[in-house]
């Protein structure tokens, strides 16, 4: 009888890219499936839709840069979005069930502004085991 390959997990498929990933910020080094630093948004590094040529996103654009590895949905994109998600929710007093139509909705009517979007990202940062100071993660007023 023939030995049994180990089935490798989802994450495991993708340790090639555990070395450096050059994206929008700069180089983003990964360990154990995951980016060793996120960024600490302000309301400067946000806009209300996509992506802009000076560099700016929506919530979506830095999820994605920050956590795709250009391959499939990995379970490190799945958390952080879950997390977003879960922060956005929470603040918002809304059950959300999608990023896309949360930013669509704040394109469309203003809804809630950048600073407090940048705040409910670094709270979900926080919430990932990322280092954030307080100050940054606060909720201000809408």
């Amino acid at each position: 009888m023939g030995k049994k390959k180990k089935r490798k997990r989802e994450d495991d498929l993708f340790d090639f890219l555990d070395d450096e990933v050059v994206l929008h910020g700069g180089p983003v080094r990964w360990e154990n499936g995951w980016p060793v630093s996120v960024p600490v948004l302000d309301e400067t590094d946000l806009c209300r839709a996509q992506r802009r040529a000076d560099g700016r996103m929506d919530l979506a654009g830095w999820l994605e840069e920050t956590f795709d590895r250009g391959t499939t949905v990995t379970r490190t994109f799945r958390t952080a979005y879950s997390t977003l998600l879960e922060v956005l929710s929470q603040r918002s007093g809304v059950e959300l069930s999608s990023l896309w139509i949360f930013l669509e909705g704040c394109e469309k009517g203003g809804g809630f502004g950048l600073r407090w979007q940048a705040a409910a990202w670094n709270e979900a940062m926080r919430r990932l085991g990322y280092k954030m100071k307080k100050e940054v993660c606060r909720e201000p007023e809408r």
